[in-house]
C-alpha cells in the first residue's frame, strides 16, 4: 500500500511540475530605451498573466488586495502628491536624487492652481518636458521640503530622567538609554501654525 501511495505521489508532484511549467511565464528585466533595466511595469505584469488593464489606480491596487491610502478619500491634494501629470513628470526627469524629496515638498499655492499652471506650461507628453524648466518650475510653486516644520521649543511630556528608564539595574544600559531619552529633544520638531490652516499645501496629515 506505502508503495503505491509513493507512486502515486511522484506522479502528481511530475504532473504539476510540467503543468506549471507550461503556463508559467516568467519576465525578464525590461530594457528601456535609455538603456537602464528595470523591473517590469504593472502593464506588463497584467499582460503576462491575462488580466486587463484596470484604469482606476486604486482598483489597480485592490487587484493585489492592497488598499490605496492617498487618493481623493484621504487628501485634496492626491492629484499633486500622489499621482497625476505633475508627480510623474518630476520622477520621470528624476530632478531629485531622492524620489521622496518632491513629496516633502510643500505648496506655495492651492493645488489646483498649480496644477492648472502645470498643465499650461506642460500640454506636451512628460517625456518631452524640458527638464531645466520643470525644476524651474517646481522651485517657484512648492517650498523646500521640511519648510512646514520648526524645531520644537519645549515637549510636554519628555521627562530627563524617566521612571522606567531609571530602574534599569546596569548602569552602562541605564546611562545609554538616558542618552538615548535625550536625543528626542533635538528630534522633535512641530508644525507650523499657518500649515494647520493651509493643510492641503502638504502631503502630511497633521494632528492637533
Amino acid at each position: 500500500m506505502i508503495p503505491f501511495i509513493l507512486r502515486l505521489l511522484i506522479v502528481i508532484l511530475c504532473t504539476c511540475q510540467f503543468y506549471l511549467h507550461v503556463n508559467t511565464q516568467l519576465l525578464p528585466p525590461i530594457r528601456r530605451k535609455s538603456g537602464d533595466v528595470s523591473l517590469p511595469t504593472l502593464e506588463e505584469i497584467l499582460k503576462v498573466v491575462g488580466t486587463s488593464k484596470v484604469e482606476n489606480d486604486a482598483c489597480e491596487f485592490q487587484i493585489y488586495g492592497v488598499e490605496n491610502v492617498c487618493d481623493e478619500r484621504d487628501t485634496k491634494n492626491y492629484f499633486i502628491y500622489c499621482t497625476g501629470k505633475l508627480m510623474h513628470s518630476v520622477m520621470y526627469h528624476k530632478l531629485f536624487n531622492d524620489s521622496k524629496t518632491f513629496v516633502d515638498k510643500p505648496l506655495k499655492y492651492n493645488p489646483n492652481r498649480t496644477m492648472t499652471d502645470f498643465l499650461k506650461q506642460f500640454p506636451e507628453a512628460v517625456e518631452k518636458i524640458d527638464r531645466d524648466k520643470l525644476l524651474d518650475f517646481v522651485n517657484r510653486y512648492f517650498y523646500e521640503e521640511g519648510h512646514e516644520l520648526e524645531n520644537c521649543t519645549s515637549i510636554i511630556d519628555w521627562s530627563e530622567k524617566p521612571e522606567k528608564l531609571m530602574k534599569i539595574n546596569d548602569d552602562t544600559l541605564r546611562n545609554w538609554a538616558l542618552k538615548l531619552n535625550f536625543i528626542w529633544k533635538n528630534l522633535c520638531r512641530n508644525v507650523k501654525n499657518d500649515v494647520v490652516v493651509f493643510v492641503n499645501f502638504i502631503i502630511g496629515i497633521h494632528i492637533g
